[in-house]
């Protein structure tokens, strides 16, 4: 999750997955997000401003990239309207953001209204909601005082680990405003636990070739996987150890692209998820085309910061996900502590009460 030079703090694979991996496997929260650029930025250039007003992060507000969409099918950038336009056309639409980004949320928000705008009506399946709160999640929508304002207290949010559910509820409001059905996407906890420490052992072999999780990624993709784990967890662990890590996020890419067939019957599907489950190279869309789920489109929202100036200055990692992305819409970036101290601590207190 991050961009450019990739540091402990700089790590763009999972745009805060990464985190979620090591809340489900040991009971703490990680929420690695991207870091580009945490110094004061200069007044903002309000000649570059998203589709919705302002706005809303309070970093690199002045880069010129920001609000700039990069179409990576055409080479080139296009308009929010031309984006908008071309993602109707596909039946699943994969929204990939930086967690803790409001400008990400809003940008979603944006996308999902002009999909209605278009006469689409499309499932919005969420990461952030997991599939054992599926029944508490239906209840709410069932009931008689439906509201985004209520949701997320409605799913124990404040419990979830997930960044606050203000930034989220923009997504939710134009979802209920529209009649779009709202669907939990990840793999409940305890079953992203058991595969981390029991292995594949954890699912039945029905499920796992339904979900394609029995065909192998390849080597070249398990072993980018793995580099980019590594660099997410700060270089604080050895390859070695990533093993259930990358277990625990093919499951969690193949269960969000199962979420997406099952929602998006009627009309397709929206996924709202972290820009290292939308890559078209082996996340959410790899599984999704196993299973001829129909045609997918994704886009990538990617903070700016000094080292990224233009798109030619994207590089390594960072340029992998560009490449494996439809569209790529850069923002502004959030401010945000060291993503990698929690982990530090952790890892100090687990050595410290083996001596």
């Amino acid at each position: 999750m991050h961009l450019i030079h990739l540091t402990p703090k700089r790590f763009p694979a999972a745009s805060g997955a990464v985190g979620v991996v090591w809340s489900s496997l040991f009971g703490i929260s990680l929420n690695l997000v991207p870091v580009l650029c945490l110094a004061a930025s200069p007044a903002p250039n309000l000649s570059s401003v998203p589709p919705y007003g302002q706005w809303l992060s309070d970093q690199s507000l002045d880069n010129a990239l920001n609000g700039r969409i990069w179409s990576q099918r055409e080479k080139t950038f296009i308009s929010p309207q031309a984006l908008a336009a071309q993602l109707a056309q596909n039946r699943y639409v994969l929204l990939g953001e930086v967690h803790d980004n409001p400008d990400h949320h809003a940008l979603q928000a944006w996308i999902i209204r002009k999909l209605v705008e278009r006469g689409r009506k499309p499932a919005v399946v969420m990461e952030q909601i997991s599939r054992d709160k599926a029944e508490k999640l239906a209840a709410f929508l069932a009931g008689d005082e439906v509201s985004a304002t209520k949701l997320g207290p409605a799913l124990d949010w404040h419990k979830s680990g997930w960044p606050k559910w203000t930034i989220y509820q923009p997504i939710a409001e134009i979802a209920l405003q529209a009649g779009l059905p709202i669907r939990a996407g990840n793999p409940a906890p305890s079953l992203s636990r058991a595969v981390g420490r029991r292995g594949w052992a954890a699912l039945k072999q029905a499920e796992r070739d339904r979900l394609r999780l029995s065909e192998p990624l390849g080597r070249s993709l398990r072993q980018a996987m793995i580099e980019e784990l590594v660099e997410a967890h700060c270089n604080l662990m050895p390859a070695a150890a990533m093993a259930p890590l990358v277990r625990v996020q093919r499951l969690r890419d193949a269960v969000l692209a199962d979420s997406l067939i099952e929602a998006g019957k009627a009309d397709g599907a929206v996924l709202i998820a972290g820009g290292g489950h939308v890559r078209n190279d082996r996340a959410v869309p790899w599984y999704l085309s196993r299973r001829g789920a129909g045609s997918v489109a994704t886009v990538i929202f990617l903070e700016t910061g000094p080292d990224l100036q233009r798109v030619e200055d994207l590089q390594g990692s960072a340029r992998a996900l560009l490449e494996a992305s439809d569209y790529v819409w850069f923002t502004p970036a959030q401010s945000r502590p060291d993503p990698c101290a929690k982990l530090r601590k952790y890892l100090k207190k687990k050595a410290d009460s083996q001596k």
